[in-house]
C-alpha cells in the first residue's frame, strides 16, 4: 500500500510541472554547448570572449536540488522505505538507459578509457567499473598524467555526481521538507550561502597545506603546480561531488521556500519575481565579465585569486538560486520567456544535448569560413541528434522500465 501511495505522489507532482524550469534547464546545458563549441575558436560577443561555461553546471545542479525536493519531498513524508525504493528506480531510469548507451558506443567505436590502444600502460576494471557504477567522480582517477575527465566520454562526470547527490537527498537533504517557516526557511538559504561561500574561502587560503599533505600520503597524484587541469585539487573543487553538493542543497532549500510561498496568499501577494530575476541576471553578467580577459589588467588581479578559483564551484550559485525562484513563482518576464513551448521542448531533450554535443564536432563541416555559420551547424546537429536519441532511447526504455516495477 504505501509503494501505490507513493506512486500516487509523483504522479501528482508530475501534473504540477513547472514549463519555465524546464526552459531554464536548456539555459544550462545551452551555455555548456557554446562555451564548448566557442572556446577553441575564439568567439566574441560585443568583443567579449564570454566564459558561459561558468553557468552550466552550477544552474544544474541547483537546478536538480530544486526539482528533486519539489518531485519527492512529499513522498518521502509518506514513508521512508517505499520512497527511497520509488526515488531509486525512477532516477535510475531516467539517468541510465541514455547513459549506458553512448558509454557503449564510446567502448565500442571511440576508445574508451581504460581499454584506449593509445595508452602505453594496461589499465584494468576498477576504472569501468567507476563508469558502469556512476561514481567516476566519486574519487581521483589519472592514467598516465591526465584525470578522467579528459578522456572519451569524460564530460560525464556530472551524471555521476548527480547520483551521489541524490544518494544524500534520500538519507539526509529529504528533511529539508520540515522546515515550515518561510521566514526561517529564508534565514536558512542566506546563512547557507554565506557558510558556503566561507568554507569554500578556508579551502582557498589553505589549499597548499591540505595539498601537500595529500601529496605526501599519494605519490601519483597531480600537484595543481605541475599540472593545474588534471590535479588533484581541481578534482575535488570542480569534479567531485563533495564540495560541488553545495549548489544541490541551496536548490533544495530554495524549493522548500517556494513550497512555503505557494501556499501562502500573502507571501505570494508580496514576492517580488520580477526584481529576482533581474538581480540574477545582472549577477550573471557582472561574473562572467569579471571571469572576462576584456576586463583591464588592474581588474583582472582582483578576479585571479579567490573570485577565479570560486567560478568552478559557487560564485554563481546564489544568482542560479534567484533565477529559479523567478521562474517557479512566475509572473514575470523571463519565465514567460522560458514557458514558450521551443525553450520547455530544448529543455526537455538537454540531458541528451548534453551527453552527445562533444561528439558533434567531428560531424559538422568546421572547415566552413563563417565562423558563426559553423556554430549555427553545430548547434543544430546537436539538437537533430539529441532529439532523436530522446525519442528512440530515452522516452521508450523510461517507459518499459517504469512498466517493470
Amino acid at each position: 500500500m504505501g509503494i501505490s501511495r507513493t506512486k500516487n505522489c509523483a504522479r501528482m507532482h508530475n501534473k504540477l510541472e513547472i514549463p519555465a524550469l524546464t526552459g531554464l534547464r536548456f539555459i544550462a546545458a545551452f551555455s555548456i554547448v557554446y562555451g564548448h563549441f566557442t572556446i577553441p575558436q575564439s568567439y566574441t560577443i560585443f568583443g567579449v570572449a564570454w566564459q558561459t561555461t561558468i553557468i552550466g553546471m552550477p544552474l544544474f545542479f541547483a537546478l536538480s536540488g530544486f526539482i528533486i525536493h519539489y518531485v519527492y519531498a512529499q513522498l518521502f513524508s509518506l514513508g521512508w522505505w517505499a520512497a527511497v525504493r520509488e526515488f531509486a528506480y525512477a532516477r535510475f531510469s531516467r539517468l541510465y538507459p541514455l547513459f549506458i548507451f553512448l558509454f557503449a558506443y564510446f567502448f565500442f567505436f571511440r576508445w574508451l578509457v581504460p581499454f584506449d590502444p593509445r595508452l602505453t600502460t594496461p589499465h584494468g576494471w576498477p576504472t569501468l567499473l567507476s563508469y558502469l557504477t556512476l561514481t567516476s567522480s566519486w574519487w581521483y582517477q589519472t592514467i598516465e598524467g591526465k584525470s578522467l575527465i579528459q578522456f572519451t566520454y569524460g564530460w560525464s562526470w556530472s551524471v555521476s555526481t548527480e547520483c551521489f547527490f541524490y544518494l544524500m537527498y534520500a538519507v539526509v537533504f529529504y528533511r529539508v521538507e520540515r522546515i515550515q517557516s518561510p521566514r526561517l526557511c529564508l534565514k536558512l538559504l542566506v546563512g547557507f550561502c554565506i557558510f558556503a561561500y566561507l568554507l569554500l574561502y578556508w579551502v582557498y587560503s589553505t589549499q597548499d597545506s591540505w595539498e601537500t599533505y595529500i601529496l605526501a600520503h599519494h605519490h601519483s597524484y597531480i600537484s595543481r603546480n605541475q599540472d593545474w587541469n588534471n590535479s588533484f585539487v581541481r578534482w575535488f573543487v570542480y569534479v567531485s561531488p563533495y564540495l560541488q553538493i553545495l549548489e544541490f542543497i541551496g536548490g533544495c532549500l530554495t524549493c522548500q521556500f517556494y513550497l512555503l510561498i505557494r501556499n501562502s496568499h500573502e507571501l505570494k501577494r508580496k514576492a517580488q519575481p520580477g526584481l529576482l530575476a533581474l538581480v540574477g541576471i545582472i549577477w550573471m553578467l557582472v561574473c562572467l565579465l569579471g571571469m572576462s580577459e576584456a576586463l583591464p589588467q588592474g581588474l583582472q588581479e582582483y578576479t585571479s585569486g579567490f573570485p577565479h578559483f570560486l567560478h568552478m564551484n559557487f560564485l554563481l550559485a546564489p544568482a542560479c538560486f534567484m533565477l529559479i525562484l523567478a521562474c517557479a513563482l512566475g509572473g514575470n518576464l523571463l519565465s514567460k520567456v522560458l514557458s514558450y513551448p521551443l525553450p520547455v521542448f530544448l529543455g526537455t531533450i538537454s540531458y541528451s544535448i548534453y551527453l552527445i554535443y562533444p561528439v558533434i564536432p567531428s560531424v559538422v563541416p568546421f572547415g566552413h569560413p563563417d565562423r558563426s555559420l559553423r556554430l549555427v551547424y553545430s548547434f543544430i546537429m546537436a539538437v537533430i541528434v539529441a532529439s532523436g536519441l530522446y525519442t528512440v532511447i530515452e522516452v521508450p526504455t523510461k517507459r518499459w522500465l517504469r512498466k517493470l516495477y
